[in-house]
């Protein structure tokens, strides 16, 4: 019911589709609009006439000083009549004309005679009758209602409750009549009489027996039998049926649900190249259907439509495809246009009692549209379910964070609070079909109504409290768990579902699709007895792209969640606007949270935008029935996964035996399947675009005369021609393509002639292609071949057998030879290899070492190998050595492709020593002296790296450097390096000057765009038990400097390094950085401060530390690694004594 406009009644226009409904507000006639749809099916309470201090519901209708009123909200009655509560639905008539005069006596002429008493306007025109003209305030009769007409017409042929206005209601169903006489038998005496006689019967009581006398003619001989027409008993093998085809392109929707031709099933001649075979005897879980969420946003969005717009879609949805479930938030939810309220806000004073329950909030659109969904489709589930209790029954005192307050009395005076709801429910004649236990329990901080619950307290008042209040209350409603995301579900639904108490009142697992994987919450389902599982939330954004939306909708929820045992998906909103709302406050916003229902509204063109969703829900329940479930079909390889790249489906089968196959191509190509039908051994074929989907049903009421497949006829002129190292194919198109489109070719190859048959495919190539170049031929070996073609109807013949030989290239000298270096102690090991020989057999490899750039000859190796290795021993440890070389065959020499080095070591393994990682830092007794550069390398165990929790940055995880000995304060801080963990898993390094400017190597170059430059590429590719070494260099002079490994470090930069073999070579992490700070560094003010640290935060070891000045000298050289276990101070090299602080000695 809206209200439109505040006219007098008598200047408001009455439309076509619509009952005029006239409220008194505020002393002035106010009109309402009624759909027919909305009127029809009303049941009336007749009160008689109003009287006061009397209680009246919804739906009484009295009378009052001539005129009919029917009550539109329950109240009692005052003293006087108060017309606020009702709605006028028949005017007092209008006083009657005066008496005529009397007729002339003998005496004195006779007086006037008195007026007559008021009577009604309206002419009682008996029963309705087809065209038949009416006038303004004529009487019908119709199906036992009484109508009256606001306004002369002409009727249809049809009865149009549009054109009336009802006055009286049917009379209900009248009294039981008196149990007549119990019959314990009946008997049946049939005689026949001649053809044409009359037939007669009698009945006989002779004390509980009936016995009846029937005398029949016979029948005229019956003509010959026509063929038998197409009934509804179940397919069998051999039953050709023609199916129908819905096709939608979901990805740029310029193909909506078209019907699409499609060949009727036949018999299948050959083995399909592709095929989906579905089996319709084999079925699992219940299939409920598809919906959408009804929350404040949709139904105010939904109201704003037309009558006849609004009529029209939800007529859309819930009947001509079916959706079968809405989810309703009791009280408010994220979405909705008013501030956030609960049925028992109270004023934020606790009601126990629930005395303050009211629905009212829910009866201007919500109930109302829940009406109209129910009449479209009698079958729909409405799935109720609070965001959050009233504020005195949580910890915050909120609507919008907190957790409810666990004890008895709270959770009595929760449950009541769903019994209450559903008693309401009820009396509006509506019917709910189950009960969440609350939206997302998990969250108790969100900025919208929510409400936190531990998931053993959720157990306890399904079990002990709400379902047993529903026993004792008679409400006939299910009980749902969880509704957290697919990763929480373990949690939430597991510990009901493990509870003895709460296990038995739990029907459905629900889950929403934001975190995790469907997998987790089916398997938690499965695990406690296969409880049915459903998704109640997903929302679709704007920002995440079309193709995730198709990918997301089509696939996985369509495809995925349904072969995962999910028996209903619900996304959140039916509807929202262009920009993702209403919403109240501002909470949401279109521009940056992007969210939007199943269909857009417009609300300054009043256009609907169907998004993908909607159509991809058309294409799941649009053959849908009551009882429905999925059955069995096969995958094609790679699809019905998540992230599948091939044709993906999902088989559905209804009670009376009619089934649909629905299908998504999630390959970047078109496919085209065969279709099998296990039931009846036929088949058809059917061709999807990518992101195509399609919806292939039919039953036993699709019956057609037999048809046939057939294969394509053999590709034609294949020719095999030698090239060098390959084998080239090539061929003509089959003749014809049998039954439909052709799916492509197999090549098949054999080393002896017609021995084909016997081999695997060699390849399997799509259609349109007729060449192919065989690479894994082998010189010296004639190859055999054939090509089959392939469609809907099987393999073709095979093709004319061909033959070739790849032949060898021209010999040419070695490609370039490639040198890698494995440094080792006091030697490197060297390998050199080339790819091929060059066509020529290899002869010698010759190599060079020394200086980089300035090798000098080291040694020559003969050998016919193509990969040869040579120790160089007798090397220093830590000196590096570069190599190059060069590589001869037969034909010529070739130069390697680069030079490589290496520098010698002592082997790296894990150190014995360590500073530990419990304690706090290591503390030298003096620092670094000042220096225009500064190379810092500390030695790590970086191992801990996968495990390791996010923290802020604190002075203690400072790995080198003068930093202060409590707080934060980087301006007193002189040059060193900070590692530590970042949010996302990233690692972050940061560098200060003394003039407290910083250098982010994390920032700048975030986790994932720098790949080689993360910890966990390193870890994954160190060698075990090999510390990770990272490294840092500051140059504040106006030079560049070359530093002793040979890296060149410009001017005024700061750089950053690691590396993985012990600190041989190093390898730059990030870019480098300008710097334009101060040119020296300086100690901490505070002196005795520089750190070397290895704290908790940081979860690993520290093993050496050492700094040096650009010449190369030694700044810093703490080597933990050889200090003795429980030592309480080391000197390094360079005189600095280190104490470690706690614990107060090496581990």
């Amino acid at each position: 019911m809206t209200e439109i406009t505040t006219a007098p009644v008598a200047s408001a226009a009455i439309s076509g589709d619509v009952l005029p409904l006239v409220r008194m507000v505020a002393g002035v006639p106010t009109l309402y609009e009624i759909s027919a749809s909305e009127l029809e099916g009303t049941s009336w309470n007749f009160r008689g006439a109003w009287t006061a201090l009397t209680s009246y519901a919804f739906d009484d209708v009295f009378t009052f000083s001539g005129s009919t009123y029917l009550v539109t909200t329950s109240f009692v009655s005052g003293a006087s009549f108060d017309a606020s509560h009702e709605a006028l639905i028949a005017s007092a008539g209008t006083a009657g004309t005066n008496g005529t005069n009397g007729t002339n006596g003998i005496g004195t002429a006779g007086t006037n005679g008195t007026n007559g008493t008021n009577g009604l306007s309206l002419n009682l025109r008996g029963a309705w009758a087809a065209n038949t003209a009416y006038n303004v305030d004529d009487v019908v009769t119709y199906l036992g209602g009484c109508y009256s007409a606001p306004a002369a017409f002409t009727s249809a042929t049809t009865f149009n409750a549009a054109n009336w206005m009802q006055i009286a209601a049917p009379g209900a169903q009248g009294i039981q009549g008196v149990a007549g006489n119990s019959i314990s038998a009946v008997g049946v005496v049939v005689s026949t009489l001649a053809a044409g006689s009359q037939a007669t019967g009698s009945a006989t009581l002779t004390g509980s027996t009936l016995t009846l006398n029937l005398a029949l003619p016979q029948g005229a001989a019956g003509a010959a039998g026509s063929g038998g027409g197409s009934g509804s008993a179940a397919l069998t093998r051999g039953t050709i049926v023609q199916p129908a085809l819905m096709t939608t392109a979901a990805l740029t929707l310029a193909t909506l649900l078209a019907s699409t031709a499609v060949p009727a099933f036949g018999p299948l001649l050959g083995t399909p190249g592709s095929q989906i075979v579905v089996d319709s005897s084999i079925t699992f879980q219940d299939f409920l259907g598809v919906g959408g969420a009804l929350t404040d946003t949709a139904a105010q969005n939904l109201m704003l439509m037309s009558p006849a717009a609004r009529l029209a879609l939800l007529t859309e949805w819930f009947g001509t495809n079916n959706f079968a479930i809405v989810r309703v938030p009791m009280g408010s939810s994220d979405y909705t246009y008013r501030p956030y309220q609960t049925y028992a806000d109270n004023g934020g004073a606790a009601d126990p009692n629930l005395t303050s329950f009211s629905i009212a909030m829910d009866e201007q659109w919500t109930i109302p549209l829940l009406l109209q969904i129910q009449q479209i489709n009698p079958h729909v589930r409405f799935i109720f379910e609070p965001w959050t209790a009233m504020t005195w029954l949580k910890s915050s005192a909120s609507l919008t964070s907190g957790s409810f307050i666990v004890n008895a009395a709270n959770m009595t005076t929760w449950s009541q609070y769903y019994v209450k709801h559903y008693q309401a429910m009820q009396a509006y004649g509506i019917n709910p079909y189950a009960y969440g236990l609350g939206n997302e329990p998990n969250n108790n901080n969100t900025g919208y109504p929510c409400m936190g619950w531990a998931g053993a307290d959720l157990a306890t008042f399904a079990g002990t409290y709400l379902g047993p209040a529903f026993d004792a209350a008679a409400v006939e409603a299910l009980i749902w768990t969880a509704d957290v995301s697919w990763g929480g579900v373990s949690t939430y639904a597991g510990l009901s579902l493990a509870s003895t108490s709460a296990n038995p009142y739990i029907d459905t697992v629900a889950c929403h699709g934001y975190s995790g994987q469907p997998i987790q919450a089916e398997s938690t389902a499965r695990y406690y007895g296969g409880k049915p599982i459903v998704l109640t939330e997903w929302e679709a954004t704007a920002p995440e792209g079309a193709q995730v939306s198709v990918t997301n909708m089509a696939g996985t929820l369509a495809v995925i969640l349904p072969r995962l045992r999910f028996g209903a998906m619900v996304l959140w909103n039916l509807m929202t606007d262009e920009s993702g709302g209403p919403w109240h406050g501002g909470q949401l916003s279109g521009a940056n949270n992007g969210p939007r229902g199943l269909v857009t509204f417009n609300r300054s063109t009043n256009a609907l935008t169907r998004n993908v969703e909607h159509y991809v829900f058309c294409h799941l329940s649009r053959n849908l029935k009551p009882g429905a479930k999925r059955a069995k079909s096969t995958s094609l390889p790679g699809g019905d996964v998540v992230g599948a790249t091939e044709l993906m489906n999902v088989f559905f089968k209804n009670k009376d035996e009619s089934v649909w196959l629905y299908m998504f191509n999630a390959n970047t190509v078109a496919r085209t399947v065969t279709v099998v039908d296990a039931i009846t051994d036929e088949a058809t074929y059917v061709t999807l675009a990518p992101n195509d989907i399609q919806t292939l049903s039919w039953g036993p009421g699709s019956t057609v005369a037999a048809g046939t497949f057939t294969a394509p006829t053999a590709p034609q002129n294949l020719t095999m021609t030698g090239a060098t190292g390959a084998v080239n194919w090539a061929w003509q198109a089959p003749a014809s393509t049998g039954t439909g489109d052709l799916g492509g070719y197999i090549l098949v190859r054999s080393a002896v002639t017609n021995g084909e048959s016997v081999n695997l495919p060699l390849v399997v190539l799509p259609k349109g292609t007729l060449g192919y170049s065989d690479a894994t031929a082998v010189i010296g070996t004639t190859y055999f071949g054939e090509v089959y073609a392939y469609g809907a109807g099987g393999n073709s013949p095979p093709s004319n057998e061909a033959s070739a030989s790849p032949s060898a290239a021209a010999a040419t000298a070695p490609p370039a030879m490639t040198i890698t270096v494995t440094p080792g102690n006091g030697q490197n090991t060297i390998v050199m290899s080339v790819p091929n020989n060059g066509g020529s057999p290899m002869q010698s490899y010759q190599l060079t070492s020394g200086a980089q750039g300035a090798e000098t000859a080291l040694t020559t190796i003969a050998s016919t190998a193509l990969s040869i290795t040579y120790v160089h021993s007798g090397l220093t440890n830590l000196n590096k050595v570069y190599y190059n070389g060069s590589s001869t065959n037969g034909v010529g020499t070739t130069a390697a492709a680069a030079e490589a080095s290496g520098t010698p070591a002592a082997a790296q393994t894990t150190p014995t020593h360590a500073l530990v990682t419990t304690g706090s830092a290591a503390q030298g007794a003096s620092a670094p002296a000042s220096s225009a550069q500064v190379d810092t390398t500390p030695v790590l165990d970086l191992r801990w790296y996968g495990s390791l929790p996010t923290y802020g940055y604190s002075a203690e995880q400072g790995l080198l450097g003068n930093y202060p000995t409590a707080g934060v304060n980087k301006a007193t801080a002189s040059f060193g390096m900070c590692i530590w963990p970042q949010t996302g898993g990233g690692l972050g390094l940061q560098m200060y000057d003394s003039a407290g400017i910083a250098f982010n190597f994390n920032a700048a170059d975030p986790v994932g765009t720098n790949v080689t430059g993360t910890p966990a590429t390193m870890l994954s590719v160190a060698p075990v038990n090999t510390p990770v070494v990272w490294r840092s260099y500051l140059n504040m002079g106006t030079s560049a400097v070359t530093d002793s490994f040979g890296i060149v470090h410009p001017a005024s930069c700061c750089q950053s390094f690691y590396s993985l073999d012990g600190g041989n070579t190093f390898t730059q992490f990030g870019t480098t950085r300008a710097y334009t700070g101060a040119t020296t560094t300086e100690q901490h003010p505070a002196g005795n401060a520089f750190y070397i640290s290895s704290t908790a935060a940081l979860a690993g070891n520290t093993f050496r530390a050492q700094a040096f000045n650009a010449s190369g000298g030694v700044l810093v050289n703490a080597d933990f690694t050889a200090a003795a276990t429980g030592v309480a101070s080391i000197t390094d090299s360079a005189g600095n004594v280190f104490t470690p602080i706690s614990p107060s000695s090496i581990s």
